[in-house]
């Protein structure tokens, strides 16, 4: 994948740096990204496009989610996941406790949360200390960790996007089998946990993602792959453990699709999640938790 005015640095991870943009104090100086699986670059194009337009001055900083990556080695895919805070660090790992830049992280998916919690895992053993951005909006996941569903699940998304012919709907079929094997069946055989298992754990694991980064949820009651219950109860598990979360509930939009059905209404809840993160704390206390009260 090609991606203009990109830097390659690996296989998976690309770097944007603006020229011209003056910085301004109030935005986040990096954007670190982590795009569903198998993102298509046209449209993670449009994601990108919205943060150069909301945050002109900030570096991007953009890794692809790839099946095998998840499936083969999880370890190894962590430690290539790290690779990803590097590079929005930018060489300053050692400065960052003293000096820390301000990051706001974007993951899309499970693919997308898979690489960023186990960046944040890798990173944790490697430095001793945890990777610490000043937010975390967690788009569309995490979803069900139940085995049962997720085949119907798979063979939805099949449905949806192929063409409805029948070599399409076989290889549908057959790749929903595949999917469910890959998530459930092989990591087991491994001697792993199943991956959403891992994914929705790893999100919460206090010892490597700190309870220091306000997240935000965004999902949506029209997600057939990741139903707005198990999102809600993942907000719910993160709460219990410490964590300032925020309920961002979209209305009738389907999978990393909200953007695409109100881009206004999107890019505000994001602009107004990163200036709610980085404001002087009030006198007085806040709620741990509240749901954004302008969902459509």
């Amino acid at each position: 994948m090609s991606i203009p005015g990109f830097e390659r640095l690996t296989k998976s991870i690309y770097t944007f740096s603006p020229q011209d943009a003056a910085p301004r104090p109030d935005d986040p100086d990096v954007v670190l990204l982590f795009s569903w699986l198998g993102a298509a670059t046209r449209h993670v194009a449009k994601y990108i496009v919205g943060y150069k337009q909301l945050y002109p001055s900030a570096r991007i900083v953009l890794m692809r989610s790839e099946f095998p990556d998840m499936v083969l080695n999880p370890k190894t895919a962590e430690r290539n996941a790290m690779s990803a805070i590097k590079a929005a660090l930018d060489g300053h790992e050692h400065e960052f406790s003293k000096h820390p830049s301000k990051i706001l992280v974007h993951v899309w998916s499970n693919g997308g949360a898979f690489n960023f919690q186990g960046a944040c895992k890798a990173w944790a053993r490697e430095t001793g200390t945890k990777f610490d951005p000043q937010l975390l909006i967690l788009d569309s996941t995490p979803g069900s960790d139940r085995f049962v569903g997720a085949y119907s699940k798979a063979l939805n998304l099949m449905k949806a996007i192929l063409p409805k012919t029948l070599f399409s709907r076989l290889f549908g079929y057959a790749y929903a089998v595949l999917f469910v094997f890959t998530l459930f069946v092989l990591p087991r055989l491994r001697g792993y946990i199943s991956l959403p298992t891992m994914i929705r754990r790893g999100l919460n694991d206090t010892s490597a993602v700190p309870t220091s980064i306000p997240r935000a949820y965004f999902y949506s009651d029209g997600d057939d792959l990741i139903e707005s219950d198990w999102v809600e109860k993942h907000g719910k598990d993160a709460m219990d453990k410490g964590y300032t979360v925020q309920l961002v509930p979209h209305t009738n939009t389907q999978h990393v699709a909200h953007m695409r059905a109100d881009p206004g209404l999107y890019w505000s809840r994001v602009a107004e999640r990163w200036n709610e993160a980085t404001a002087p704390p009030p006198r007085a206390s806040r709620p741990a938790s509240s749901i954004d009260a302008s969902a459509a």
